[in-house]
């Protein structure tokens, strides 16, 4: 449920009314609106997915980065090497940060999840 608040002598719409709290005039107004959680649980449904998606292609790209480290232990120039060694160890650090972040995402995409569900009553 979302409740929108208005101060009292300037209504939005004429569906806001007067709340009272412990039989006093409160001065606030509100309308309530139902959200259409079955919409959210889809939505959010949809983007668990894509988020399973990206966690497997993290690893495949992990994997890739790996290899591609083998292979810079080949070259014979020292300063390429370096070179290439940063370049990859700078990949690898933008890949950990974007895999705690999706991670970040799947927590609050649950705790949603979670809401949606106690508010429908199940």
């Amino acid at each position: 449920m979302f409740a929108a608040w208005e101060r009292k002598g300037r209504p939005m719409s004429p569906d806001f009314r007067v709340l009272e709290v412990s039989g006093e005039t409160t001065g606030l107004t509100a309308d309530i609106v139902e959200f259409p959680f079955s919409e959210v649980r889809r939505q959010i449904a949809q983007t668990k997915r894509a988020c399973v998606t990206l966690r497997q292609n993290i690893g495949a790209i992990r994997q890739r980065l790996e290899a591609i480290k083998d292979e810079i232990g080949k070259v014979s120039d020292r300063e390429a090497r370096e070179a290439l060694g940063y370049v990859l160890e700078s990949m690898t650090e933008a890949l950990q940060l974007r895999s705690e972040q999706l991670s970040d995402t799947e927590k609050s995409l649950d705790d949603t999840l979670r809401r949606t569900h106690r508010a429908r009553g199940g």
